[in-house]
């Protein structure tokens, strides 16, 4: 609804030239009622969804060349109020210059620069700033910054959903800090879709500075439907701003028509409650106003309280104030005459390289604020009249009755001043950003107060961004933002930009953050803060001790002294303060602006610490030795759990003599069972192992056991003293031996991975030692025939045994010797220390053998080839064997086998060696049938029977010493036992001797012939 009245106190002067026109509107003043709404929350982001893939921004379009909807009127003469004196060309000066003079101070200065980064030379840089973190953005992208702005995170805008043509490209934060309602926003605007026929500009809001770093935001989208705009209508260039209750935002409408190209159709200021953005309600309430095609940009003034402002330009003699209660929800609008000017568009400001960075600008207003009574607004305006250059216009005007109070140009005889924007501070000064731009330099950001000091603005401009190069496609801007300092709010923070090289292209451009103000409001301050908390563990047993780490940084942009010192606590609750239990203190390093540090330490928990979710907490300068920004963020709380006391056995003195052992050894071990806990623990069993890795088991090679008495807390059990024998099997080389207690889990105790110590060994192979394992013979056994018998050799020694001999015997008894007759040998493998080798043999059963019962024996390395732990344990004999004796009716002889004689078997040759040895064998002359007879034994040279010399040497040495047995008589077993013992000579040649029998009857009277069989043998040294 639109009401119109006219104020009767308005004073108007016409100055010559001016009374004209529109003008005859001067001091008209008129009501529209604002309409309402309600948006539904569009979406939310968690931390997290800042890494996951996004949709792609739509390609960047033709920037919007803006033309002037205003009726244009001549200009008028320079009379008061307006004030004249050129604005002087802004200071050079370093990055972080001292104070001069007037000047402002600049604290901070920084690049706005990351990884990924999207420029482009139309920046329309925007900034807020949430106690210790930074916001940023311009157009294309964003990022947060928690040092003071050293560095900067990025904080893609591609990475919200996206909506209508994409997200493109205009952005503007603010922080609100409000009490009960501090949030910072953060409006995006999104490209017009030939689909849906409209553009979004979202406004997201995070609630608290975590979020803001983190980045977890809820959004709302407002689109020109909300304000009554139908189909083909898009938003763009918005602004905003906050009251006490409100936040408000402007937009202008454009409509697309037919053939591509748009058209203004308006303007839109609307509002919502802050508590209704703070709790982030699904629904949002909100006012609006709206004008179409007779209004203009629309600028709001920045430090509203309980009433907002905007302006607008009607036409170049011609502005409109607007003003909304916040207790109301009716706007009012008044127009103010003012002097006259030329529109900015077409101005031409050209720069060291010739490229005009004011080909972009126009006339819309770009700069507002009201404080101490006082409302001003601020915009360019093309060359005219002793105005060789395009300069900015400032207006300032009565709150109290809406009225003209003056008027200034910011302009320069051999430069442009252009691109305006201001802020409010807590006193009500007013701090800005302007580019500056003059034909012997490139455009740069400078930035200037306004205040008691300095009441005019712009008069004490400093470079915080020196160009080095000027626009390539000859634009600039659209806009930048000035704010209050969060902490310290009587300065400003703002933002500018310069391009870093002649290049000029949109990457060169250097978007810049600038903090600055007075000396005397810049006395800055240290803010420690506890960035993080970790503990070795979160299980706490009372008297354990445990490590802390703390992260510390120093997000203020002052430094701290080496005098402060962090105090590390045991809470019951989340707030840490000294009232909590003291673990400990750890001196802190002096923090520079923005610096960390990593802190340490070791604390005991309590005995008294309360069972249940408990907080361990780290307090930053703990004894206040800094004077800092907040005294509040100094602490961080980690939550744990406090147990009940509970036993804690360890082992804490472990021993082990020597370390150097062999398989089977006996070694030394000494064993201190500690209670660490605090209270006693029961008696237990606790064991002695052997492993391969230094982590003891109970899934480890078990040596010996032994009993740990009950133990007071916090108290020792008597040493464990003893010898252990290390297991034959045990691994060579490197392994561990190990004490561990209760290994069966007997006693309850606050932690079960703390049991055990272990020493590093060396193992080393020890000594085998060759028995035999079992003997089974065949129950009986025919002379002359085959038998068979399993025999398991094992390995019982400590050390690994090589290949051996286990030789089988028979004998007459249990006993198994030398002197029993050797059967026959059985190869055995290599066997490691526990290890056996079985082997099935059939061997003939000699004919000389007259007995029925006999016995077979085992004997494990028969030939001593393997150096062994025991050579008395290396025979066994099988159960008794029935046998029944050969009974065959020839007259044989054959060796009868034995362990280191010269026969090895009954039928093949005999090797004497009458050197070394050996040089004797058992030999049997075997004929049951002709018990009685006599035989005399002889050699021969042949293998038939012949008398030769051989023959002659042995009728000599018959039944002596040498062949003893050669000349007898078959007994009753049907058998007689001659032997050949030969005496030691050397170097003889070796020679073959064959042994025959010549039989005699038993009278010895008659000759009965020569034996069935006979025996070979070589002889030699």
């Amino acid at each position: 609804m639109l009401r119109t009245a006219f104020a009767s106190s308005f004073l108007f002067v016409c100055f010559p030239g001016l009374c004209h026109g529109a003008l005859a509107a001067q001091g008209q003043q008129e009501q529209l009622e604002a309409k309402s709404g309600v948006v539904h929350r569009a979406g939310s982001m968690k931390a997290v969804d800042w890494t996951k893939p996004f949709v792609p921004a739509a390609s960047q379009p033709k920037p919007i060349q803006h033309g002037n909807p205003w009726p244009v009127l001549p200009t008028v003469a320079e009379t008061a109020p307006l004030r004249t004196p050129a604005t002087p060309a802004p200071a050079l000066d370093p990055r972080n210059p001292k104070p001069l003079g007037l000047l402002p101070h600049i604290q901070a200065n920084r690049d706005v620069t990351f990884t990924g980064q999207f420029r482009s030379t139309v920046s329309e840089p925007t900034t807020s700033q949430w106690g210790n973190t930074l916001f940023y953005t311009h157009n294309w992208d964003a990022a947060t910054s928690t040092n003071g702005g050293l560095s900067w995170s990025r904080r893609d805008p591609r990475r919200l959903p996206s909506i209508d043509g994409g997200f493109c490209c205009d952005q503007y934060t603010i922080h609100v800090p409000t009490l009960g309602n501090e949030m910072t926003l953060w409006l995006l605007q999104y490209s017009y879709s030939q689909t849906t026929q409209r553009n979004t500009q979202r406004i997201c809001v995070y609630r608290s500075e975590d979020s803001l770093r983190s980045g977890a935001l809820v959004w709302w989208d407002f689109d020109p439907s909300l304000f009554g705009f139908s189909a083909k209508h898009w938003l763009d260039f918005p602004h905003m701003s906050y009251g006490d209750r409100f936040a408000y935002a402007t937009s202008n409408v454009f409509l697309r028509n037919a053939n591509g190209t748009d058209s203004y159709a308006g303007s839109v200021c609307f509002r919502m409650l802050l508590s209704d953005l703070k709790t982030q309600n699904v629904s949002l309430p909100f006012s609006y106003v709206v004008q179409g095609t007779t209004a203009s940009t629309w600028r709001l003034a920045q430090g509203i309280k309980a009433t907002a402002y905007w302006w607008e330009i009607l036409n170049s003699a011609t502005g409109r104030l607007y003003w909304w209660p916040e207790n109301s929800s009716t706007v009012t609008r008044r127009q103010i005459a003012m002097f006259s000017f030329n529109f900015a568009s077409g101005s031409v400001s050209l720069d060291k390289s010739g490229r005009n960075f004011m080909g972009r600008a126009d006339s819309r207003p770009l700069a507002g604020w009201v404080a101490r009574g006082v409302i001003g607004f601020a915009w360019m305006a093309g060359p005219s009249t002793n105005r060789p250059h395009p300069f900015t216009r400032f207006i300032e005007l009565s709150e109290a009755n809406k009225t003209r109070i003056q008027e200034i140009d910011i302009w320069n005889p051999a430069g442009c001043w252009a691109y305006p924007a201001v802020g409010v501070n807590q006193r009500g000064d007013v701090g800005g950003v302007m580019t500056y731009g003059q034909s012997d330099r490139y455009p740069g950001s400078t930035c200037w107060i306004m205040d008691a000091t300095d009441p005019s603005p712009v008069q004490n401009a400093l470079y915080f961004a020196n160009g080095a190069g000027g626009p390539s496609q000859n634009d600039w801007g659209d806009y930048m933002t000035v704010e209050p300092h969060p902490k310290y709010p009587n300065s400003w923070i703002g933002t500018g930009m310069a391009l870093n090289s002649t290049n000029g292209f949109g990457s060169n451009q250097i978007p810049r953050f600038v903090w600055f103000g007075r000396t005397a409001d810049l006395q800055v301050k240290p803010d420690l803060v506890p960035t993080s908390l970790t503990a070795s563990t979160t299980n706490l047993q009372p008297l354990a001790f445990l490590q802390l780490y703390a992260n510390v940084t120093n997000e203020g942009p002052g430094a701290s002294t080496s005098a402060a010192s962090i105090g590390w606590y045991l809470s019951t609750d989340s707030v840490i303060s000294t009232n909590d239990t003291l673990l400990g203190q750890t001196t802190m390093q002096a923090h520079s602006a923005y610096a960390s540090h990593l802190y340490t330490t070791t604390v005991r928990v309590p005995a008294t610490a309360q069972p249940g979710t408990c907080y361990l907490g780290v307090y930053a300068d703990h004894t206040n030795a800094n004077a800092e920004e907040f005294e509040s963020n100094n602490t961080r709380a980690l939550a744990v759990m406090c147990k009940a006391p509970l036993a804690d056995l360890m082992v804490s003195t472990f021993l082990v003599t020597p370390t150097t052992f062999q398989r089977g050894q006996q070694v030394g071990v000494e064993t201190i069972v500690f209670n660490a806990g605090n209270i006693a623990s029961t008696a237990c069993t606790s064991a002695y192992y052997l492993s391969q890795d230094s982590l003891i088991t109970t899934s480890d090679q078990l040596l010996a056991t032994f009993t740990t008495p009950a133990i007071g807390a916090q108290s020792i059990a008597p040493t464990d003293k003893r010898s252990i024998q290390i297991p034959t099997s045990a691994p060579l080389g490197t392994c561990y031996v190990g004490a561990y207690a209760d290994t069966l889990n007997t006693v309850v105790e606050s932690s079960d991975t703390n049991n055990y110590a272990s020493r590093i060994a060396t193992c080393q192979d020890g000594t085998p030692d060759l028995a035999i394992l079992s003997v089974t013979a065949d129950a009986t056994a025919v002379g002359g025939a085959l038998f068979g018998m399993p025999i398991t050799t094992e390995n019982r020694g400590t050390g690994v045994a090589p290949a051996s001999v286990t030789g089988v015997l028979l004998s007459n008894d249990l006993t198994i010797s030398t002197m029993d007759t050797l059967l026959g040998k059985q190869q055995i493998p290599s066997l490691d220390p526990g290890r056996t080798s079985t082997q099935t043999s059939r061997f003939v059963l000699p004919r000389s053998f007259g007995q029925s019962t006999g016995y077979v024996g085992a004997w494990a390395d028969v030939d001593g080839s393997v150096t062994e732990l025991s050579e008395t344990n290396n025979t066994l004999a099988s159960s008794a064997v029935a046998i029944t004796p050969f009974a065959g009716s020839g007259r044989d002889l054959e060796w009868i086998p034995r362990i280191g004689t010269a026969a090895t078997t009954a039928s093949g040759p005999a090797t004497f060696q009458l050197g070394a040895g050996p040089r004797n064998a058992a030999m049997c002359v075997v004929a049951p049938s002709h018990v009685g007879e006599y035989h005399v034994l002889f050699w021969s040279g042949s293998k038939t029977v012949a008398i030769d010399p051989l023959s002659e040497f042995s009728f000599r040495f018959a039944n002596t010493n040498v062949l003893p047995g050669f000349l007898g008589f078959v007994k009753a077993s049907g058998r007689s036992y001659p032997e050949q013992n030969l005496p030691q000579i050397l170097g003889l040649p070796k020679i073959q001797v064959f042994t025959f029998s010549a039989w005699f009857d038993a009278s010895f009277t008659t000759f009965l012939g020569f034996g069935t069989s006979s025996t070979e043998a070589f002889v030699g040294s």
